[in-house]
C-alpha cells in the first residue's frame, strides 16, 4: 500500500504544490503588510481563513478525482492489475487525502497562531482595543477545555470526511458499473452521490434525530474572546461520528466489491 500512496502523491504533487504556494504567498503578504497597516493585515488574515477552507475543499476534490481518474484512464486501470488488494488501493487514496490534509491543516494552525501574536503586537503598539481581545483569544486557546473542544471538532470533521469520500467513491463505482465508461458516466455518478447522501441523512435522522440542528459545532465570540460552541449531548455526537464511520466502511466495502466483481478492468 505504501507504493500506491507514493504513486498517488506523485500524481497529485501539482495540486499540493498549488495549495502550499497559495498558503505561503498569503502568509508572506500578511507579515509584510502587518508592518505598515493593521487593517490591511486583518483583511489578509480573513483571506488566510478563506484559503484554509478552500484548501479543505481542494483536498476533498483531489481525493475524488484520484479515484475517478483511475476509473477512466488506462494508467489508472493498471493500478488495479497489480497484486495489491483492491481495498488497499482505495484505502491508500483515502490515507493520502488525510495525510496531505493533516499536514496543510497543521501549517495553517501554526501560521494562524503566529499571525494572531503578530497582529496583537501591532495593535498594542497602535494602542488598539483589539489587542486585548486577541490576547484573551490566545490565552483561551491554550486551555485544556479549548484543547478538548478542538479535538471533538477534529474528530467530527475526520469522521464526516471519511464518510463523504467513500460516498463519492461508491457513487463513481456505481456509475461505472451502470454505464461502463459510456457518455454520461460523470452525470449519473453525481446523481448516485446525491441519492447516497440523502439516504445517509435520512437514516441518521431516523436513528437519533441527528442533523436536527441540536448538535451543531461553531464559534462564539463572547467577553472572554473566541470560544468554540459544541453540542452538550456528547453521546449524540459520539453516535453521529460512529454512524459516519460505519457508513464509510460499508460504502468502502461496496466500492471494493464493485471494482473487483462488477467493473471490467
Amino acid at each position: 500500500m505504501g507504493r500506491i500512496m507514493k504513486y498517488e502523491i506523485k500524481k497529485s504533487r501539482m495540486i499540493f504544490l498549488i495549495m502550499t504556494v497559495m498558503m505561503l504567498i498569503l502568509e508572506a503578504a500578511f507579515l509584510i503588510v502587518n508592518r505598515f497597516s493593521i487593517n490591511g493585515s486583518s483583511i489578509i488574515a480573513l483571506f488566510l481563513i478563506l484559503s484554509a477552507f478552500i484548501t479543505y475543499i481542494m483536498v476533498l476534490v483531489n481525493g475524488v478525482m484520484m479515484f475517478s481518474r483511475d476509473m477512466r484512464e488506462k494508467s489508472g486501470f493498471m493500478v488495479y492489475m497489480t497484486p495489491v488488494p483492491i481495498w488497499q488501493i482505495i484505502l491508500g487514496k483515502i490515507l493520502v487525502c488525510f495525510i496531505s490534509g493533516a499536514i496543510l491543516f497543521a501549517a495553517y494552525v501554526l501560521f494562524g497562531y503566529m499571525d494572531m501574536g503578530c497582529l496583537q503586537k501591532s495593535m498594542a503598539a497602535a494602542d488598539s482595543a483589539g489587542a486585548k481581545m486577541i490576547g484573551m483569544m490566545l490565552k483561551n486557546m491554550m486551555t485544556m477545555d479549548a484543547f478538548k473542544t478542538i479535538m471533538r471538532v477534529l474528530i467530527s470533521i475526520l469522521c464526516s470526511t471519511f464518510a463523504l469520500l467513500n460516498a463519492a467513491y461508491l457513487a463513481i463505482s456505481l456509475g461505472n458499473t451502470v454505464l461502463r465508461g459510456k457518455k454520461g458516466e460523470r452525470a449519473i455518478s453525481f446523481v448516485f452521490f446525491v441519492v447516497i447522501m440523502i439516504i445517509l441523512q435520512i437514516i441518521s435522522f431516523k436513528v437519533a434525530g441527528l442533523g436536527s440542528g441540536d448538535n451543531n459545532i461553531g464559534l462564539v465570540m463572547d467577553k472572554s474572546g473566541l470560544n468554540f460552541s459544541v453540542a452538550a449531548d456528547v453521546w449524540r455526537e459520539i453516535l453521529d461520528n460512529a454512524m459516519s464511520v460505519v457508513f464509510g466502511f460499508a460504502m468502502f466495502g461496496g466500492s471494493s466489491y464493485l471494482i473487483k466483481n462488477k467493473i471490467d478492468l
